[in-house]
């Protein structure tokens, strides 16, 4: 009997052992509970498991650094330097090389030099004093005309360069070390989710609410670091050390899991997480092009040049708005565009294909669009609230518009956003106009749909699905649209929690609680026919006459979707037609 339980003690000890080696990194079941998520889910899994730990003294943090980031030599990884020797006693400040401080890699100032944030030792690293100061609390970014260097360019200070998407100063660290910023990043908005859904983080790459967290700029930008520049073995040890008892307690998901960013942010959102049986996204080795001018309105001719980062990488492009393939027109070397054009090109290496970049170039010579039917503004207030107007909501960053009910939400068109305008009249854009009605101190958001018929959109259902609904005074029906730091909520009166939203994951326009993208509003501009009448008029004697394409949007003077049947004015391509 004796040996029996022996036995079976040994078995026990042998399954415990095997379960726990299965994750990496030994990490064992510490992401069990993030097992089979996906996407916003996965993110806030991840935060449940990493967001307890132990809140080291800020203070104290040079006591924890021996542990966390001495290199050979026993000297300090300064991230910022490529110079120094700088040991755990040599803090200071100053010139350059005068000594070091502790850097909070996401500036205190975003989060209000809040605890625990503020002493959270995975994104606080130990830099030069004089480069911590010259970065100050910019973002992360990238610029080819700096205005400050380190010795040999290895971090620098500058404009951003026009294509990350951002305009204003940045500080851009050295290749080395991006991929592991991307990586503390992607840790913050994790770790710290419930903060960020609570109080917004200010700072220059993020916007409010728990998921995505990020601007789609920095988004963008963190992700191709990471893709560009793998974990490394500093990371992993790192990684390991402030999970000791000893130190803080927690670890980074994205540093054990290589590329699991991939399926919160990117191309695996619809990819259930393993953790121990995990599949790393297959590293994109060529580099996306990089396409010059960048989308934006310009008023004259654009020579486009389109350039890629990997070496002796084939160029593809297309000017139709179609994906190049390899059978696309090779680039060869500048060309010229003399009105708006969608421009997307394909590097190709090896065998390997780059993402595909894409920049919708404008040109206007006024350098505005027009005024009149179709073109939609900004808003950014309640007094630009009108009753009785038309308004596109819209999420800016993603490009997405709600374009028509689809039975449980609305769907998402995509919509070319230029200097803060939305042109109706461009069919590449896909967006339907709503007519917004006072109702009290809240409003209704109706719809009127191609046959003719008026809805109201509604929550009334027990979740989170849009319902239409024909009665105004029936449930659900009412909004109240406020404006707070420059984001714009629309939140259901009857059920108060929820909030209209854009759903990235799968995109489509629904009601949450806070755990999506919030929208903006667009107003159409007063129109040119109410002051000097109908511009462009062509007459059209049936339904089914020439000058109207019937497979393509069309609109009423008020800016609403109108079908077939519809008869009198209509606004298609730019152009108001009669349909008698």
């Amino acid at each position: 009997m004796k040996i029996k339980k022996i036995l079976l003690a040994i078995f026990c000890v042998l399954m415990t052992i095997m379960s726990w080696a299965q994750a990496p990194y030994n990490t064992g079941n510490y992401y069990k509970n993030a097992d089979g998520k996906k996407g916003s889910e996965l993110k806030s899994a991840l935060c449940a498991i990493i967001r307890p730990h132990k809140t080291l003294g800020y203070s104290n943090l040079k006591d924890y650094y021996p542990k966390t980031d001495i290199r050979e030599g026993n000297y300090l990884w300064d991230i910022y330097g490529n110079i120094q020797n700088y040991t755990v006693s040599s803090a200071g400040s100053g010139k350059m090389g005068a000594g070091w401080n502790k850097e909070h890699s996401v500036p205190q100032s975003w989060f209000d030099g809040a605890s625990p944030m503020y002493s959270d030792i995975m994104h606080l690293f130990p830099v030069d004093s004089w480069w911590n100061t010259i970065r100050g609390n910019l973002p992360y970014g990238e610029t080819d005309k700096p205005d400050q260097a380190t010795m040999g360019g290895f971090c620098k200070r500058g404009p951003c360069k026009e294509s990350i998407g951002y305009s204003g100063t940045i500080f851009e660290p050295n290749d080395e070390f991006k991929g592991d910023l991307a990586r503390v990043y992607f840790y913050m908005v994790t770790c710290y989710e419930d903060e960020i859904k609570v109080k917004s983080w200010s700072g220059g790459m993020f916007q409010p609410g728990a998921y995505p967290a990020f601007k789609q700029w920095a988004e963008n930008m963190l992700m191709r670091w990471a893709r560009e520049d793998h974990v490394s073995p500093k990371e992993i040890a790192r990684n390991n050390a402030i999970y000791g008892d000893d130190v803080q307690g927690n670890r980074n998901p994205f540093v054990d899991y290589p590329g699991l960013e991939e399926y919160i942010w990117g191309d695996m959102t619809d990819v259930a997480f393993s953790y121990d049986n995990y599949q790393e996204p297959t590293a994109t080795t060529v580099a996306m092009p990089l396409i010059s001018p960048p989308t934006g309105l310009y008023t004259s001719e654009q020579e486009v040049t389109i350039t890629c980062r990997t070496k002796d990488a084939d160029i593809y492009y297309t000017t139709d708005g179609t994906d190049p393939t390899v059978v696309s027109d090779l680039y060869i070397g500048p060309f010229t565009i003399t009105e708006t054009t969608t421009v997307k090109a394909l590097a190709i290496s090896n065998g390997e294909a780059s993402p595909i970049a894409v920049s919708v170039i404008s040109i206007s010579e006024s350098g505005q669009p027009v005024e009149g039917d179709g073109i939609y503004t900004h808003v950014t207030s309640a007094d630009q609230l009108e009753t009785g107007r038309n308004y596109l909501i819209v999420n800016i960053d993603a490009g997405k518009a709600y374009s028509g009910f689809n039975g449980n939400g609305g769907s998402a068109g995509n919509v070319n956003i230029v200097n803060d305008q939305i042109d109706l009249g461009d069919l590449t854009n896909n967006a339907t106009p709503l007519y917004l009605e006072s109702s009290g101190s809240n409003w209704l958001i109706r719809e009127t749909l191609e046959s003719g018929t008026d809805m109201y959109l509604a929550l009334t259902e027990s979740k989170n699905g849009l319902s239409h609904q024909s009665n105004p005074s029936d449930q659900g029906t009412t909004w109240k649209i406020y404006f707070d730091n420059g984001v714009t909520y629309i939140n259901n009166v009857d059920r108060s929690s929820y909030f209209l939203q854009y759903n990235k994951t799968s995109p489509m326009w629904r009601c949450y609680t806070g755990k999506q993208q919030n929208p903006s509003l667009f107003k159409e501009n007063a129109s040119k026919s109410e002051d000097t009448g109908i511009r462009t008029i062509q007459s059209v004697d049936s339904a089914d006459g020439s000058r109207l394409d019937y497979t393509k949007p069309m609109y009423n003077l008020n800016g609403q979707r109108v079908g077939a049947g519809y008869k009198g004015i209509v606004i298609q391509n730019g152009k108001r037609i009669v349909v008698r």
